[in-house]
């Protein structure tokens, strides 16, 4: 019996020993999974600077031309409208003659007969003494003014005669039409106006200081969307900057095929400027938090935040960095998740 109370006290004891040594040892902590990232380099790159400037399409001086009448005549009809398509030498309207013309011919000739005979008149006159020289001088100086005026209306006339049928003398499209059938046209009236859009202008405002670099014959690229952009070249540049604005305007010229400009639209053009060489990181790197902008770079396999300070470049997928980062610097790419000090885990080599 004694040996069985004794084995039961010895038991005891170890259960006791077993459960404090238990509670004495440290717990086991599992380690966080690490987060799989992929990544960039940060690193040294040459940005080539395109300058975006509002812009107009124009006509060309060149590629425009007039259609007048060369006499006075009256509109008996027009085929065209704006927007029209012609060839050169198309007919696009007839004229009738103005009647006075021939009138105003037979009033001339009239008048330059009797002035012819007051002149002869007044010499007769002269010879008996019953007149002046002044009187003789100012009768031959009438019959010359009617004889000129003769020779004005009988060209007049000519011109008039010749002078039915409309035609365009280029090919393109007609911007303007200023008449109406039944309306009188003359030499100082601009009757249809037409422009071949094959090659337009297109006209530019910029600032002072964008000039610099600019020269006649620099290819420039004109985005008029849809579509993918024209090719221009610089072919003039302005001669002063306005004092008030310190702006200047551009020209610029540019084939259109298809006509798909337009004249009075609106476009952009994108001239390049000096290339410059920047500390850059890809925008998918940086990351917004509530003190700022940070980036996230993986250092012994941990995310370390950095903030930094960035600036926007010509390409949408870089940010040039001002401070925060070093060249040669592993960031992670679409950070949002991370935060500072988490274990990673680079998913792929960097990206160059």
């Amino acid at each position: 019996m004694r040996h069985y109370s004794a084995g039961i006290t010895v038991l005891a004891v170890l259960i006791l020993t077993a459960c404090r040594s238990g509670s004495d040892a440290a717990p086991v902590e599992s380690a966080a999974p690490a987060v799989s990232v992929h990544t960039a380099v940060v690193q040294q790159v040459t940005l080539d600077h395109r300058l975006a400037l509002p812009a107009t399409v124009m006509p060309l001086s060149t590629r425009s031309s007039v259609v007048s009448a060369t006499a006075t005549a009256r509109v008996l009809s027009l085929t065209v409208r704006p927007g029209d398509l012609v060839r050169s030498g198309q007919l696009i309207g007839t004229l009738a003659a103005d009647p006075n013309v021939a009138a105003d011919l037979r009033k001339a000739e009239v008048a330059v007969m009797a002035a012819q005979r007051e002149a002869q008149r007044q010499r007769r006159l002269l010879d008996v003494g019953v007149t002046t020289r002044a009187q003789l001088d100012q009768a031959m100086s009438a019959e010359a003014t009617a004889a000129a005026d003769v020779q004005a209306k009988t060209l007049a006339l000519h011109l008039a005669r010749n002078n039915t049928s409309l035609r365009v003398p280029i090919g393109g499209t007609v911007t303007a039409v200023n008449t109406f059938v039944g309306a009188t046209a003359d030499l100082a009236t601009p009757l249809v106006t037409v422009v071949d859009l094959a090659q337009v202008g297109v006209q530019a405002e910029l600032a002072a200081e964008g000039l610099s670099g600019l020269q006649v014959g620099t290819v420039v690229t004109i985005e008029a969307p849809p579509g993918l952009p024209l090719t221009g070249r610089v072919t003039a540049l302005p001669p002063s900057v306005d004092p008030a604005t310190q702006r200047a305007r551009l020209w610029v010229e540019a084939a259109n095929p298809g006509l798909r400009l337009r004249l009075g639209q609106f476009v952009t053009v994108s001239v390049p400027q000096a290339a410059t060489t920047v500390l850059a990181v890809p925008t998918a790197a940086v990351v917004m938090r509530q003190a700022g902008q940070v980036v996230y770079e993986i250092v012994a396999g941990k995310a370390v935040e950095r903030a930094v300070i960035l600036r926007a470049t010509d390409q949408r997928d870089r940010m040039a960095v001002v401070s925060g980062l070093r060249a040669g610097a592993v960031v992670a790419l679409d950070a949002d998740p991370l935060s500072d000090g988490i274990a990673v885990r680079i998913e792929s080599p960097p990206a160059k």
